[in-house]
C-alpha cells in the first residue's frame, strides 16, 4: 500500500510551471522589489549583486529628480513684446541714476575712480581708427632767403658736404675706367703666371701679392682724390662768400636761398649779382640792349646749388631754381647762369677720368635752361 504524497507547504512562490522557473532566474522581470530577491539571485549568478545594487541606486535617483521637477512650477514664456531689439542702439546710462558711474563716487579708502562713458570710449576708438587710416603728415617746405647766422652756416655746411661727396664720384670714375680695369686684370694674371708652379704654397703667395696690389691701388686712388677734401673745407666758410669770382665781384653780399623742411635745411642756392659780358650760349629772360658800347649787364650768377643727398630727385632743387629765376625777373636781371668757378666746378682728376663730371655739368646747364624757358613762357 502506497503512502499518499506529502503536500509541500506554500512558501508564496509558484514554481510548478516552467515559465515560473525561467522568470525566477531573472528577478527584474518577476518582482517589483529588487531587495527581496537579491540574496537568492546573488547565490545563483555570481557578481550580479553589485549590478543590482547599482540599478537600485540609479532608479532611486531618477525618481527623486522626477519628483523635484513636478514640484517646481513651469517658467512663463517670454513675450515677444519684451524681447530686446539687437539692431536698436542701447541708450547710454546716465551718471546721475547710477552712483557707481558718477565721477564723484569714490571707494571707502578715498580713492576716486574715473567715469566710464560708453560714448567717450566709442569716440576715442573712432578717432584712433581715423588717425591710423590717414597718411602721416609730411612737413611743409619753406623757401626763403637766409639772413640768420645759424641758417647761413647750415647752408654753407650743406655746400661743403656736396663738394666732399664728389670724392665718391671720382673714385667710381677711376675704378670703372676701362684702362684701369684692363691694367688690373693684366697685373693679376702676370702675378699668377710668374708665381704659380702647382704647389699649394704658391697659392698663398699669389693671394698675398694680389692683396698688396689692391692696397697699393686704393692708396693711389685716395691720393688722387685728396683735393676734394681740401676744397670742401674752403667752401664751407665765410671767406668763400666774399671771395671774387671769374664772372665778377659783387658789390653786396650774396643771396642765399634755402629750402627748409621742419628745422633742417635740405637745399641751398647761392646767387651773386654781378656784371657779365654777353654770351651767345646764355639763355636770358630779356634781350640785352644798352646805349653804351659795353654789353656788360647785371646778371644773376649761381655759385652753388646743392641738395641734401637723401632728398634728391624729389623736385626740391627745381623749386630752388624756379625761385632764383623769379628773383632775377623781379630785379630785372639777366640769367641766372652758373658761375664758371661754382662750388662743384673744380676737377681734381686727370682729364681721362672727368667724363662723369662733364656729363653732370651739361645736365645742370640744360636743366637750368629748361626752367628759364618754362618761366618765360617760351
Amino acid at each position: 500500500m502506497k503512502r499518499p504524497p506529502r503536500l509541500r507547504t506554500n512558501t508564496g512562490v509558484n514554481t510548478s510551471t516552467s515559465s515560473n522557473s525561467i522568470l525566477w532566474r531573472f528577478p527584474l522581470l518577476q518582482v517589483n522589489d529588487i531587495r527581496l530577491r537579491a540574496s537568492y539571485v546573488g547565490d545563483q549568478v555570481p557578481g550580479l549583486r553589485i549590478l543590482l545594487a547599482f540599478l537600485s541606486s540609479l532608479r532611486t535617483n531618477i525618481q527623486i529628480s522626477t519628483s523635484n521637477e513636478d514640484l517646481s512650477p513651469p517658467s512663463p514664456p517670454i513675450p515677444v513684446i519684451n524681447t530686446p531689439d539687437l539692431l536698436k542702439p542701447i541708450p547710454p546710462i546716465l551718471t546721475e541714476t547710477n552712483p557707481y558711474l558718477n565721477p564723484a563716487f569714490s571707494a571707502p579708502n578715498g580713492t576716486q575712480y574715473p567715469s566710464q562713458n560708453p560714448q567717450s570710449s566709442t569716440a576715442k576708438y573712432a578717432s584712433s581708427k581715423e588717425s591710423s587710416s590717414q597718411p602721416p603728415h609730411s612737413p611743409t617746405l619753406a623757401i626763403f632767403t637766409a639772413t640768420k647766422e645759424a641758417d647761413i652756416l647750415s647752408a654753407l655746411r650743406l655746400v661743403s658736404d656736396s663738394v666732399a661727396q664728389q670724392r665718391q664720384i671720382a673714385i667710381k670714375s677711376i675704378i670703372s675706367h676701362p684702362a684701369i680695369q684692363a691694367l688690373s686684370i693684366i697685373t693679376f694674371l702676370t702675378i699668377a703666371k710668374l708665381l704659380y708652379t702647382g704647389s699649394p704654397s704658391d697659392l698663398v703667395l699669389m693671394l698675398t701679392l694680389w692683396t698688396l696690389a689692391g692696397l697699393f691701388a686704393l692708396l693711389a686712388i685716395r691720393y688722387m682724390v685728396r683735393g676734394y677734401s681740401a676744397l670742401a673745407e674752403h667752401v664751407g666758410n665765410w671767406s668763400w662768400l666774399s671771395a671774387s669770382s671769374v664772372n665778377g665781384i659783387s658789390h653786396r653780399r650774396d643771396e642765399i636761398l634755402v629750402t627748409k623742411c621742419g628745422e633742417d635745411i635740405i637745399a641751398v642756392l647761392v646767387l651773386r649779382i654781378a656784371k657779365t659780358v654777353n654770351s651767345t650760349d646764355t639763355v636770358c629772360l630779356r634781350p640785352r640792349f644798352s646805349r653804351r658800347k659795353s654789353s656788360a649787364r647785371w646778371t644773376g650768377i649761381i655759385r652753388a646749388w646743392s641738395v641734401r643727398q637723401s632728398d634728391r630727385h624729389q623736385g626740391v632743387g627745381r623749386k630752388l631754381l624756379e625761385e632764383a629765376v623769379a628773383y632775377c625777373r623781379l630785379r630785372t636781371l639777366d640769367g641766372p647762369i652758373f658761375a664758371d668757378d661754382h662750388a662743384n666746378a673744380a676737377l681734381m682728376l686727370p682729364n681721362v677720368f672727368n667724363v662723369k663730371f662733364r656729363e653732370h655739368e651739361r645736365w645742370a646747364w640744360g636743366f637750368l635752361e629748361a626752367v628759364i624757358l618754362e618761366q618765360s613762357g617760351r
